[in-house]
């Protein structure tokens, strides 16, 4: 079997829109592409003050009920969810690139380890990570059809209608300004829909290689022969190996928690919303689509995240388990010296999501969250309801 190589193809996609800096072109296309990634991030955040400015305006004039206060949040939500992660990526490229480095390394000294099995482990781990970005990729070009509906009812019904609504301070009716805001639209929209899905392939990958590592480490451990002359330096090696692991770990944990919280805070939010609009709400076909298949990929990416946090907690705990049970009773008092400090090393647990834990339980906890919301809106809307028909 020859060499296994890691290969980062989202950080292609990422390019595209400035967030991740590439190794072809000059200087001048350098600065282009740099100046590209934050003209993203301002328009993004434009759409965001005025989404913001025509829900104040609407409630100043008493103009808004609660279905219209719903959609303008939800719009708010997706951009702010999207901002997020498009910043993130901006102020941790170089977290990113340290990871992605130290994972090459590590792959080559896991088949000095041990070579038969770690290829035997990586070689699926590159399967899954080639598959999760094939997945995502495919997806996020079929939810691209929200920008074709503004362009038909254009060129049929001469209609102008938009991907989202926000207030526009300039008259939209000459043609060539209408397609002007919606190419904006369609090129902030884009980035919004593959920054997300790209950067949640990307965690995986880099999730995948660190499970695979500590399965490498946790069979490493358990097949140790302290009677070895050589007992002593893969004790060492192992210990050494182990840094490394914990290395990218923190380095991923920190690189994460700020889009970790605003997943949990607007995850919750438009589910909540979502199945508000979708269910008391007299919506279009292309945004009632839309909305399904956005909330389906937003509970998909976060039981991801929490599925991969827990287990990278999970099989971290474990090593020390290894560790224990790795026949050490035959070991020198050197080494069981060594072993002790290797232990210790691994009590503390490697947990992820900062201010919001990221496991199973929070999964449920956002649906629980989400579905109490829904239910408190549905109460007010059939308070309001009532209240219209006894006036």
């Amino acid at each position: 079997m020859g060499k296994l190589e890691i290969s980062w193809p989202q950080l292609n996609y990422l390019a595209i829109y400035g967030l991740w800096p590439v190794s072809v072109g000059g200087i001048r296309f350098r600065k282009v592409q740099w100046l590209w990634g934050r003209l993203i991030v301002t328009l993004t955040v434009m759409v965001i003050v005025l989404e913001i400015v025509n829900l104040h305006e609407l409630l100043m004039a008493n103009e808004m009920d609660l279905n219209d206060f719903v959609i303008t949040m939800n719009d708010i939500l997706y951009a702010t969810q999207s901002i997020c992660i498009l910043v993130n990526i901006l102020v941790y490229k170089k977290q990113f690139a340290i990871m992605m480095d130290e994972l090459g390394e590590m792959l080559d000294h896991s088949q000095l380890l041990m070579k038969s099995y770690a290829e035997h482990v990586f070689t699926k781990k590159l399967r899954v990570c080639r598959f999760a970005f094939i997945a995502f990729l495919s997806g996020t070009l079929l939810m691209a059809h929200w920008g074709i509906s503004p362009l038909l009812n254009r060129i049929l019904y001469h209609r102008n209608t938009f991907v989202y609504h926000v207030w526009i301070p300039f008259d939209v009716e000459p043609w060539y300004i209408y397609f002007s805001v919606l190419t904006a639209q369609i090129t902030i929209g884009v980035s919004w829909i593959m920054g997300q899905p790209m950067f949640a392939s990307l965690f995986i990958s880099i999730s995948e290689h660190l499970l695979g590592h500590f399965d490498v480490l946790r069979q490493g451990l358990e097949t140790l022969d302290y009677s070895a002359p050589s007992a002593s330096q893969e004790v060492n090696r192992y210990f050494e190996y182990h840094q490394k692991i914990l290395k990218v770990g923190y380095i991923l944990r920190s690189a994460t928690k700020l889009v970790f919280l605003s997943q949990f805070l607007c995850v919750t939010s438009i589910m909540c919303l979502n199945l508000y609009e979708i269910t008391y709400v007299d919506v279009e076909t292309s945004r009632f689509l839309n909305m399904v298949e956005y909330t389906l990929l937003e509970l998909l990416i976060i039981a991801l995240y929490c599925s991969y946090c827990n287990e990278l907690t999970l099989r971290g705990s474990e090593i020390m388990s290894s560790a224990y049970f790795s026949g050490w009773e035959s070991a020198s008092i050197q080494d069981r010296k060594s072993l002790w400090i290797f232990m210790t090393s691994t009590k503390a647990p490697l947990n992820y999501g900062g201010m919001v834990k990221m496991d199973w339980t929070t999964f449920v906890n956002i649906l629980k969250t989400a579905f109490s919301f829904y239910n408190f809106l549905g109460a007010v809307r059939t308070s309001k309801e009532g209240q219209i028909t006894n006036g």
